[in-house]
């Protein structure tokens, strides 16, 4: 009976965080980025994108201490088929990663531009997908060149 009402609750609201219906847009990645792995670089997308998606989407964990790359490995990582996916500073649940990253892109003096922001019903950003630049590229058919911080 609890469940039926939690999702009632986020149908009739449109949830928060984690549980906002933000995320069936966030499920659709795998179809609207085929070809790319995305990188999930906090608690709450990886179980929701492979569940949501029938498991079309390449999918990465990559928060938990014991299993998350180091930040030189992260920094070898950044390729043309990578997307990485945060939740929003508020809706973060482990700090680590985002750090990691930051570390990553001064290591390799990249930047990023930000692909996607997902949106609740309410208006607040729930979480953003990143593509890592170097220099200048074409991506997506615009000229990128410097991105937007992660913290801005």
């Amino acid at each position: 009976m609890r469940v039926g009402r939690f999702h009632q609750a986020i149908v009739r609201t449109g949830g928060s965080g984690v549980f906002s219906d933000a995320n069936h847009e966030i499920a659709k990645l795998g179809d609207q980025y085929p070809g790319h792995e995305i990188v999930c670089m906090d608690w709450g997308f990886n179980a929701l994108i492979i569940s949501l998606s029938d498991n079309r989407a390449e999918v990465r964990r990559n928060y938990y201490e014991f299993s998350r790359m180091s930040v030189t490995e992260l920094a070898e990582s950044f390729t043309e088929n990578r997307l990485y996916l945060f939740h929003s500073e508020e809706y973060t649940h482990i700090d680590g990663p985002r750090a990691d990253f930051e570390a990553a892109l001064e290591l390799v003096s990249a930047n990023v531009d930000t692909v996607r922001c997902f949106y609740q019903r309410d208006g607040k950003e729930q979480a953003y997908l990143l593509r890592v630049v170097t220099g200048e590229r074409v991506i997506y058919g615009r000229l990128t060149a410097a991105g937007k911080s992660i913290k801005g």
